[in-house]
């Protein structure tokens, strides 16, 4: 209400993503596009190589502090011990790997499992079945100082539970207050996980909900009614509030959301919902949402993936999905992903994992018009809301494509000022002199970082804590992000 009662927003430095409408004033002839990761040649990038693993998927890969290299927790699911109860049939293995992409397995004598004394299956300490862990979401606390306590883990073992470790490696079931051992008591079958909202000062869990429209688990044909996701608060991971439902499917998706992983991004949420086909005997692939708040969530463009599934023959044709945060590396995110040849429902197939990658922050783009003739109709144009300019230079991620010179692409930015009803020549905003659409210097680049310049200078100083609109006008190209830059 404060933007629209007459104040001008206070944004941060950025970079800002147009995954949403919320810093977007007007914008002409400009399409939003979901844009997709890319398949990394080497895929898959880790299969079920050892005697004790059977169907590997669901990674979660976080860097390892202290070597700089990588951790890998994934899951394990055999089918084997599904039938014969005799081991777990949930379990979860550990890689390592000093690239991110080439992955080594240490078997460890203090790790056994089944009848095989070394193996990377992890266990925790106090609880029944110790090596029954589904679903693990493994982080660090920023409050904790305790060094014990340095990795802490919410997995799925008879309902949520919370464990911790010294090392990430060797585990302890975390005592509770009044001599409970999980935290829910429901199975909260879905990639629970869990962020820390520094707004708040709490912990967000998402998970599966507790209560839900059909009011039982399964109707006909044992279709699931609870793939939905919810979030539940808490300050201290131990007591935490009753989950509250924020995503389901609407009538524009298929109907079972298989799991939503949350991920935040400077000021956004980004959500990376796994959807789930039934009518495709249950294969996955991935659609993007968006929140500015975690609890709030609003679909970019209905019904457009962001993952799709391999091409048939690849280790993902039949279900994709998002396993955890992405990793940064370079100029960009890498995603590291469950593939299985075939549907859900084909019980008996083997599942690997792999890793596709996308430029940073291009999620979605704002798309300019294809060129037909060089003139002024060939131009989209993006107004900004009214901000604080704080910073020195202005910042793009663009994308040009190529033609001549009528038809090349191009960006151009103008500084505008509030407008003044009173004088004519400033009713449509007070452009900003010398730094007009004329005086920009020509931008026909495909690059993450560039660097917006007028007649030669990038200097913006001038304008340091004051409220600005921002004026793109581009051509044959898309623009994904802005920032501000000290």
């Amino acid at each position: 209400m404060t933007y629209h009662s007459g104040e001008p927003l206070e944004i941060g430095a950025g970079p800002h993503l147009f995954l949403d409408d919320a810093l977007v004033e007007d914008r002409w002839a400009l399409t939003r596009t979901v844009n997709q990761p890319y398949s990394y040649a080497g895929n898959p990038i880790l299969i079920a190589d050892r005697p004790w693993e059977e169907r590997p998927y669901r990674p979660q890969v976080i860097r390892d502090d202290t070597t700089g290299g990588y951790r890998m927790y994934y899951q394990c699911f055999s089918g084997t011990n599904y039938w014969t109860h005799v081991w777990p049939s949930y379990y979860t293995a550990f890689a390592e790997s000093a690239d991110g992409l080439n992955w080594r397995k240490p078997e460890r004598t203090d790790t056994p499992f089944g009848n095989h004394p070394a193996t990377n299956v992890l266990s925790i300490e106090g609880i029944e079945r110790p090596q029954q862990i589904q679903a693990p979401w493994v982080f660090r606390d920023p409050n904790e100082n305790d060094a014990d306590r340095a990795y802490k883990m919410i997995f799925n073992n008879a309902g949520l539970r919370l464990a911790h470790s010294a090392d990430g490696i060797h585990w302890k079931l975390t005592p509770l207050p009044d001599g409970r051992d999980r935290l829910f008591h429901y199975h909260s079958d879905t990639m629970n996980h869990v962020l820390w909202n520094e707004a708040l000062g709490r912990w967000m869990l998402y998970m599966r909900p507790p209560i839900f429209g059909a009011g039982v688990h399964e109707g006909p044909g044992r279709r699931h009614y609870r793939r939905r996701t919810a979030v539940s608060l808490s300050e201290d991971l131990v007591t935490w509030t009753t989950p509250r439902t924020i995503l389901y499917p609407d009538e524009f998706d298929t109907p079972d959301f298989d799991a939503t992983h949350v991920w935040r991004l400077r000021d956004q949420y980004i959500g990376f919902i796994t959807l789930l086909h039934e009518d495709e005997n249950a294969t996955n692939d991935v659609m993007l949402a968006v929140s500015r708040d975690g609890f709030r969530w609003e679909k970019p463009i209905p019904c457009q993936l962001w993952l799709r599934r391999g091409q048939p023959g690849a280790f993902d044709a039949g279900c994709a999905s998002i396993g955890g945060d992405p990793i940064r590396v370079g100029w960009e995110y890498w995603f590291y992903t469950s593939g299985f040849p075939q549907p859900q429902r084909v019980f008996e197939q083997e599942g690997a994992i792999g890793l596709y990658k996308l430029m940073i922050d291009r999620f979605l783009s704002l798309n300019a018009p294809e060129p037909k003739n060089g003139l002024a109709e060939d131009y989209g144009f993006l107004l900004t809301k009214e901000f604080i300019w704080r910073g020195k230079r202005l910042v793009v991620n663009c994308a040009m494509n190529g033609g001549d010179e009528r038809t090349f692409g191009e960006l151009k930015v103008e500084i505008v000022r509030k407008p003044d009803d009173v004088d004519p020549a400033k009713r449509m905003g007070d452009v900003a002199p010398g730094r007009t659409l004329a005086d920009c210097d020509l931008i026909r680049a495909n690059a993450p970082n560039m660097v917006v310049t007028w007649n030669g200078s990038d200097d913006m100083s001038q304008f340091d804590g004051q409220p600005v609109y921002l004026r793109f006008r581009l051509r044959n190209g898309k623009l994904y992000s802005f920032a501000m830059e000290a």
